[in-house]
């Protein structure tokens, strides 16, 4: 009988490092997100192998157990440059009718992935990562991609079809940028943009 270490290193070279044995469809998504690719395996061979090899439940469990950690920094601990970015993060947000937005240093989702930021539909709260605040482009780009979470939960209701890579967080993600380029075109942003850092 192989070891588990053997089933693990056979596993890693017949198909490959970043492979998980999938379990439901519904996780493909996700585990794309966090760099990794679902398997489908016999229902057998998976029950047999789920307790050594790694499957797309486990994966995700990881990851929600890691982020949950993250924490709120008080904006006077930031530098100059990420709360002129966190503040142009607020205004975009705000007229999404999201009034929390927080700086955090957050861990990666997985050991392939970083995380530029995280939505809590249940807090209707966004928190950037430190490093994404640093950048003015990271920083609208995370925040875009962020209410998109927010308004594909808010147009369906459900947060499974809000999820990284679903097709109603893809359209929401366009909604939003457009209603972003806008803002910028009218002027909107005009105050929030003097001292952004691209």
């Amino acid at each position: 009988m192989a070891t588990a270490t053997q089933l693990k290193d056979a596993w890693r070279k017949v198909i490959g490092e970043n492979a998980v044995i999938r379990t439901s469809a519904r996780w493909d998504g996700m585990v794309k997100h966090l760099g990794y690719m679902s398997v489908d395996l016999p229902s057998g061979v998976r029950d047999a192998l789920s307790g050594t090899i790694t499957t797309d439940r486990a994966l995700i469990q990881e990851s929600q157990d890691r982020l949950r950690e993250t924490k709120a920094l008080p904006d006077d601990t930031l530098t100059a440059r990420a709360r002129t970015h966190l503040e142009l993060a607020r205004a975009i947000a705000t007229s999404f009718g999201v009034n929390k937005v927080y700086a955090s240093i957050i861990p990666p989702a997985s050991d392939r992935v970083r995380t530029a930021g995280l939505y809590d539909h249940t807090l209707e709260e966004i928190i950037l990562h430190l490093e994404t605040l640093e950048s003015g482009k990271r920083t609208v780009d995370a925040i875009i991609h962020e209410l998109g979470h927010h308004k594909a939960y808010k147009t369906t209701g459900d947060i499974r079809l809000a999820e990284d890579l679903q097709p109603a967080h893809s359209e929401a993600m366009t909604v939003v940028a457009a209603r972003v380029v806008r803002m910028v075109a009218d002027g909107q942003l005009d105050y929030y943009l003097k001292g952004v850092v691209w």
